[in-house]
């Protein structure tokens, strides 16, 4: 969980895609030959945006945007909404 105070959910989006990014390019380990790469689950969620009722609340919204792109397939971003999450392809 990475905490980003006063940033909203733009640019904790940013962020994430600039993580997932560079977890894209850069090999975590090698194998004999090959390299390993990782790929990341990433869901947002932004106090201001959601309506949340204590930490809690908003940690599970994040929770859920993450788990909702895992179900999808992996490997993205998800940003929760008043709507719910919405898939943020990484590589957009």
């Amino acid at each position: 969980m990475i905490i980003l105070p006063d940033e909203s959910a733009t640019a904790a989006l940013v962020f994430a895609r600039r993580i997932a990014q560079r977890l894209e390019k850069t090999p975590m380990a090698h194998n004999d030959q090959e390299t390993i790469h990782v790929s990341v689950s990433i869901g947002i969620a932004c106090l201001e945006d959601g309506g949340f009722g204590n930490a809690d609340e908003l940690i599970d919204a994040a929770d859920k945007s993450m788990y909702f792109i895992k179900r999808t397939g992996r490997g993205g971003i998800a940003v929760y909404g008043e709507r719910g999450a919405s898939i943020m392809p990484i590589n957009d």
